[in-house]
């Protein structure tokens, strides 16, 4: 299989940028997790917090312990990643690019649901919230594809490895041979 940044891209080899792109992966997630517990505390405030006297609905709050759970998850897994990409296995990484893609997809549910609570009461989501979001789902795909063919790269040369292996290995017909019981002579 021929991938297309197996050579490297915008000056990182894939193994570089799965290691930058990790490094991104954690850092915006704290980022985000600091965002939106600094939003359900303000929504936890209720009309104290300067909204007129609307309280955000249960629903959203929802939103919000959904969110946060889902980014602290996110920020574990991107720590995994790195150490995978360390540790040169190939499950890890891949196994991320999925968590990520997935990832994505809800947070522009979750948010757009929580777009559509708040507005049911008369309070807006604030366009910090939905400029996050943007440049999250711009972004991702960027390093995203350092983080796969890196993998690929290591499944294929784990593959490989295995599948010498097998064919190096001595088979005689009809020749069965106790290594435990051979005495060398």
């Amino acid at each position: 299989m021929k991938l297309l940044v197996a050579e490297g891209f915008c000056g990182m080899t894939p193994r570089d940028g799965s290691i930058v792109g990790g490094l991104y992966f954690v850092m915006v997630g704290v980022m985000q997790l600091v965002f939106e517990a600094g939003n359900l505390c303000k929504a936890l405030a209720g009309p104290a917090n300067g909204t007129n006297g609307t309280e955000v609905p249960f629903t959203g709050i929802q939103c919000y312990y959904t969110l946060i759970a889902l980014e602290s998850f996110c920020v574990v897994l991107a720590v995994l990643m790195l150490a995978s990409t360390w540790t040169q296995r190939s499950v890890g990484l891949l196994g991320f690019g999925v968590w990520l893609t997935l990832y994505d997809l809800a947070l522009v549910a979750i948010t757009s649901l929580l777009h559509i609570e708040m507005r049911k009461v008369g309070l807006k989501l604030e366009s910090l919230a939905w400029y996050g979001v943007a440049c999250r789902i711009a972004t991702d795909p960027f390093w995203l594809v350092f983080v796969i063919t890196h993998g690929l790269q290591l499944h294929e040369k784990t593959h490989h490895e295995e599948s010498r292996k097998k064919r190096t290995v001595d088979h005689k017909p009809g020749v069965v041979k106790f290594k435990g019981f051979d005495s060398g002579i």
